[in-house]
């Protein structure tokens, strides 16, 4: 489903895949971290599958929903000052969420 949106939107030109993130946020990365819209689609932006600790409790209660309670304020602080790249990850296919 994304990644049909996606694709419509580049190919009318209203995003580019090797565009930063942060330029459609509005808001730069912790660390000035670089990742395109091109590296999140094809999975090798080197970001986790589940963020922190929500890999533990998804295992723990399978049936959880683990962003549910996520608005975007909490998306902005994550990705201000917690979001980490996995530098053996990056730049090769890993299936995160």
């Amino acid at each position: 489903f994304t990644s049909r949106i996606l694709a419509t939107e580049v190919v009318e030109n209203r995003m580019c895949l090797d565009s930063p993130i942060h330029y459609y946020l509005g808001y730069p990365l912790k660390d000035d971290l670089q990742i395109t819209l091109q590296s999140l689609s094809n999975h090798t932006s080197g970001l986790p599958r589940l963020e922190g600790s929500r890999w533990t409790n998804l295992i723990s209660n399978f049936k959880s929903q683990p962003y549910a309670k996520n608005d975007s304020a909490w998306m902005e602080n994550y990705l201000h000052h917690e979001i980490s790249v996995d530098s053996v990850t990056k730049g090769h296919s890993n299936y995160s969420n």
